[in-house]
């Protein structure tokens, strides 16, 4: 999400602009702790593991600082692998794309070695490569370092190269005093405290610390009718904020209907599946990364393979298939809701026990409207046209009924989807089976798709009680239901279908 008008994350608004222009939307708990610090020119000495975002962590203040100081290196980053140095490369590559471009070289590049005497002679900005690439040139003079202003050491588990240890502080001795050092490694521990010596009271940002600012992801299963999960889905958005959130459904219908659900309460998402194109896709998946879409809706087998390191909430709108598709490996992840109709099933498939929960009351949903109705009028509306209508409300209201008055004008917002329902021509069926006989929502709505081909948006309502069920569908439905499905073998016994009558709904409390 972006800053409020003013806000400067990572205390500058350049790189603050910059991480949003490579396509970043929220900076990893390391990148809070870590760029602030390097943006202020200190040595730093940081615990890192993979997938914690170290690589745009030094990269983003590099890019900011790089564009002052004389012509030749100013920076260069000692990395443990030829891989890594590619890496790095690409990544310098996101955040250097608008603006005042600095040149950068990298060692080891297909097809470069031939000509990595002539481009180093044209005094790039930045020099990326593993300790005994660099060593190689410093012996061959081919590296002036007398502008240089930041060191870079990316640490990995397995250097490729035994001796990094050494390497590095031989290139050191060649480099000049007044530099900053930043060094980020998988441990600070055992020959690592060699490297930290050479710092000048470096910064010290163990995991343990910069991992402080996480907060537990919060994981729950909510119990819910097939046929309720899209309504679900849409209380659980208006009752509580979601940055960045991630929707996987079974199948591209089920995506289609929740999407509906949403828009018909003004709620904006876009849809991410197979049917589009590889453009596409990419297209869809970068507006959601920078927060221009705010949800993103798609199927497992769409979102399986790929990145979504930026999402802050999930909905699952049904048991995911495989455990590696519940969540996303996610930077920020804060919590993960998963609607189903058998937990148990559930926790067989995922191998994991969540908190179980229900759905927001009205309340929670009134709550949550609420507060993003005042997020809307701090950050978006013009003072002066509310001020307008504040007055009209002053001069034609009276003052003991304005409470009144605003809850009458919220009530009647709210009104909208109630009314669509009330104006549906929908029939209830009364099916004589029920718990009792171990009948599910699920079976209902395959009998009725399997057997009268109907579509899952004309069922609705479905209401399973001991001895006996009943299920809302379109009328057009209704008395075919009941000519094709009275008489027939389901859960080993006949099955009777038949309009519901008011006092048959009551007969029987829900347990």
């Amino acid at each position: 999400m972006a800053p409020t008008k003013g806000k400067k994350t990572f205390g500058s608004a350049e790189a603050w602009t910059l991480f949003r222009e490579a396509g970043y939307s929220k900076p990893t708990h390391l990148q809070q702790r870590l760029v602030p610090i390097i943006l202020k020119g200190k040595d730093v000495a940081a615990e890192a593991e993979g997938d914690s975002g170290k690589t745009a962590a030094f990269i983003l203040p590099l890019s900011v600082k790089l564009k002052r100081g004389k012509t030749g290196i100013k920076a260069i980053v000692l990395t443990s692998t030829t891989e890594n140095s590619h890496k790095v490369f690409r990544e310098f590559r996101r955040f250097v794309r608008s603006g005042k471009k600095p040149s950068i070289f990298t060692f080891g590049l297909e097809g470069q070695e031939k000509k990595e005497h002539r481009m180093l002679s044209r005094n790039p900005d930045v020099v990326i490569g593993t300790p005994n690439k660099v060593i190689d040139h410093i012996r061959r003079g081919n590296l002036d370092f007398s502008n240089l202003q930041t060191v870079v050491i990316d640490r990995t588990v397995n250097p490729e190269h035994p001796g990094f240890v050494e390497d590095i502080l031989f290139i050191f001795s060649k480099l000049p005093q007044k530099k900053q050092t930043i060094l980020i490694s998988h441990s600070l521990e055992k020959d690592t405290e060699r490297l930290v010596s050479a710092l000048r009271r470096p910064t010290m940002l163990p995991m343990a610390t910069w991992k402080q600012l996480a907060v537990p992801v919060k994981e729950s299963f909510i119990m819910v009718e097939e046929t309720q999960k899209s309504s679900v889905a849409v209380k659980l958005i208006m009752a509580e904020p979601m940055e960045s959130l991630l929707i996987q459904c079974e199948n591209p219908r089920q995506a289609a209907g929740v999407q509906k659900q949403m828009r018909s309460h003004q709620i904006g998402a876009a849809l991410l599946l197979d049917t589009l194109s590889l453009q596409q896709q990419n297209k869809v998946c970068q507006s959601f990364s920078v927060g221009k879409v705010p949800i993103l809706i798609s199927t497992f087998n769409t979102t399986c393979g790929k990145s979504f390191r930026w999402v802050t909430h999930v909905i699952n709108l049904s048991v995911p298939p495989r455990p590696e598709s519940y969540k996303p490996r996610s930077f920020v992840l804060k919590r993960v809701i998963t609607l189903g109709e058998d937990y148990d099933r559930f926790k067989e498939r995922i191998k994991v026990e969540v908190e179980k929960s229900t759905p927001p009351s009205e309340e929670q949903v009134f709550q949550g409207m609420i507060r993003q109705i005042l997020k809307r009028i701090k950050e978006e509306e013009e003072p002066e046209v509310l001020n307008h209508y504040r007055s009209i409300v002053r001069k034609n209201v009276p003052l003991t009924l304005r409470s009144y008055f605003t809850a009458y004008l919220f009530k009647q917002s709210l009104s909208v989807e109630k009314k669509k329902k009330k104006n549906a021509k929908l029939t209830k069926l009364f099916l004589s089976m029920g718990k009792n006989r171990r009948v599910f929502a699920r079976d209902l709505i395959q009998l009725f798709t399997d057997r009268l081909k109907a579509q899952k948006s004309q069922i609705h309502e479905i209401k399973i009680l001991d001895n006996y069920s009943f299920i809302e569908v379109d009328a057009s439905l209704g008395e075919r239901a009941i000519q094709e499905l009275s008489g027939i073998e389901f859960k080993g016994r006949k099955l009777a279908v038949n309009y519901a009558r008011k006092r048959e709904d009551k007969r029987e409390s829900p347990k």
